[in-house]
């Protein structure tokens, strides 16, 4: 281990071997960084469409629900017939 140490930091050629192995260390650690804050603002927009989509759904079943409460209870089973017709295969 001491050879090596030695032939790296006892030679120009060493000293040129090692500034460009830590230049691609510090490159790839530069690499792997940016590449996972890619991710994470990939996964924040994900959640965020997932958020949306659930309110979406949620603002429909309440105007569902209300559109329903309105209706009498006569024209509630009309519709659950016409409803449960349309689903049978």
């Amino acid at each position: 281990m001491t050879w090596v140490a030695s032939q790296l930091l006892g030679t120009a050629a060493g000293r040129w071997a090692l500034g460009i192995l830590l230049g691609i260390a510090a490159a790839l650690v530069g690499y792997r960084l940016i590449r996972a804050a890619g991710a994470h603002d990939e996964r924040a927009a994900q959640a965020a469409q997932a958020s949306i989509d659930a309110l979406n759904t949620l603002a429909t079943k309440v105007k569902t629900d209300e559109a329903l409460r309105h209706l009498t209870p006569a024209a509630r089973r009309e519709l659950l017939r016409q409803r449960a017709a349309a689903r049978r295969p």
